[in-house]
């Protein structure tokens, strides 16, 4: 008897199932999965799995949707979409609305061979998100300077996620910490140099060419540790180096010649 009411209870659940699925599909609107839409609203920023956060070359912005088509776009003609800065969480500092452009993610399949990407891709649906949702974009200045959102990594602004993007987000030193850091760099560099070649001249008072020594090996440590500071703030998908056609020469010759002065000074204090 109780596995008779199990089989009736379960026929039951199926047929209420299919007729909601019938109904469904007879008032003419599709459901908006993540196959049609082309994107997703995330919910929940998790680090780990979060690549962009490690790329510093796209800004990352809180905002609201004021405006989006409710047209059917596609990845070539995606929907016109306004957005309201409300604040800047890793970029330059701006304010006020910006014109928008929903970019849709791309996958291996979708590169062309002769290049660019597929015809499937670009003719694949992309919806635009939701007039009146605050969120957290990744994105940067493309086309005709129109702000281009990576729809992979489009989030729902909750304090936890806004956490997530302070404590995690890759940043670069601005403009004139890296100009300080150069000039720190290079002045340590011609001081290790300008040092080692006095010591070698200066035999009054005793004493003077160890000091001036270990000024130089003070000069090559300095030279390091700005360095360090220096590489902290290159980001990690930097592929063409040019600056370091001129640092890895400035601070070799400091380091070796910093190595020189400590050899020097320790065979002195052995001499005598």
């Amino acid at each position: 008897m109780r596995r008779t009411l199990v089989v009736a209870a379960w026929c039951l659940a199926a047929m209420l199932g299919q007729a909601a699925a019938q109904e469904s599909a007879s008032d003419g609107t599709p459901e908006i999965t993540a196959e049609t839409r082309g994107w997703s609203l995330r919910e929940t920023l998790i680090p780990d799995e979060e690549y962009l956060l490690a790329n510093p070359e796209f800004d990352i912005l809180v905002v609201r949707v004021l405006e989006a088509d409710d047209r059917d776009g596609t990845n070539a003609d995606p929907p016109a979409v306004t957005l309201e800065i409300e604040e800047v969480l890793r970029g330059p500092s701006r304010q006020g609305t910006v014109s928008a452009r929903w970019y849709g993610p791309i996958w291996h399949e979708d590169l062309a061979p002769e290049g660019g990407t597929t015809e499937a891709w670009q003719s694949r649906p992309l919806s635009g998100p939701t007039v009146g949702d605050r969120l957290i974009v990744f994105g940067g200045s493309g086309p005709e300077g129109v702000f281009t959102v990576q729809a992979h990594a489009v989030y729902r602004l909750t304090e936890a996620n806004r956490q997530a993007v302070f404590e995690h987000a890759a940043r670069t030193h601005s403009v004139p910490v890296f100009i300080a850091l150069w000039v720190g760099m290079g002045a340590s560099a011609l001081g290790a140099l300008t040092l080692f070649v006095v010591s070698f001249f200066a035999e009054e008072p005793a004493g003077r060419a160890e000091r001036l020594r270990l000024g130089v090996v003070a000069c090559a440590v300095a030279a390091l540790v700005l360095y360090v500071i220096y590489e902290s703030g290159i980001p990690p998908y930097a592929a063409i180096r040019i600056d370091l056609l001129l640092l890895w020469p400035a601070l070799g010759l400091a380091v070796v010649l910093g190595a020189i002065s400590l050899v020097l000074i320790l065979r002195a204090k052995r001499g005598s």
